[in-house]
């Protein structure tokens, strides 16, 4: 990218090239990311960088209102996505509340609720229920483990609630999925 192409997404405030680029101010001596809000300064005044280190490295001071110096909000989002995503693969079969899983995230819940959402459009529930599910497939597939057995020991806490939950994801009860494509009995 050449700094013509640099130059018009600093003007355009465009967010596409944060994290590509940074830009510094020589007269303000501080550095920014392309989508900074701050007024455009002269491009006569304008040298480009590929990281923050580079920037500082030259003596120029991160911009405390667009912080190029910290990682992007989507950065972070995704990251808190995949941290509780981990947790939750090796938790499902566990009872856990929203509120569990934001203390071993170390967020707040609705925070957790509403990133998670929007990165994976299903609620950390929603998202076990799935794990769940997955595994009491596997379950019916491949063993002859009870389905009360396969209940409990994929994590749901009654009979009723993994029926339900089963037939919602499936469009059959464990029974009819079971006849339909276990391995083991064949």
């Amino acid at each position: 990218m050449d700094d013509a192409a640099k130059w018009k997404a600093v003007i355009a405030c465009d967010k596409e090239y944060d994290g590509v680029f940074y830009y510094a101010v020589k007269t303000t001596g501080i550095f920014c990311r392309p989508s900074c809000p701050s007024k455009p300064p002269k491009r006569k005044n304008v040298l480009f960088f590929n990281d923050p280190a580079e920037a500082e490295a030259d003596d120029f001071r991160p911009c405390k209102r667009c912080r190029p110096d910290q990682q992007k909000g989507d950065q972070l989002n995704a990251r808190l996505v995949e941290n509780t995503k981990q947790f939750l693969q090796e938790n499902y079969w566990k009872p856990l509340s929203i509120h569990e899983i934001a203390i071993h995230i170390q967020v707040s819940p609705f925070h957790l609720g509403r990133v998670f959402k929007a990165h994976t459009s299903a609620t950390p529930h929603a998202y076990v229920e799935r794990l769940r599910i997955e595994q009491a497939k596997h379950f019916l597939r491949h063993t002859s483990h009870t389905n009360t057995y396969i209940c409990y020991h994929v994590g749901f806490q009654n009979a009723a609630s993994f029926y339900q939950a089963f037939k919602r994801h499936t469009s059959q009860t464990p029974k009819q999925y079971r006849k339909e494509h276990n391995h083991v009995l064949c």
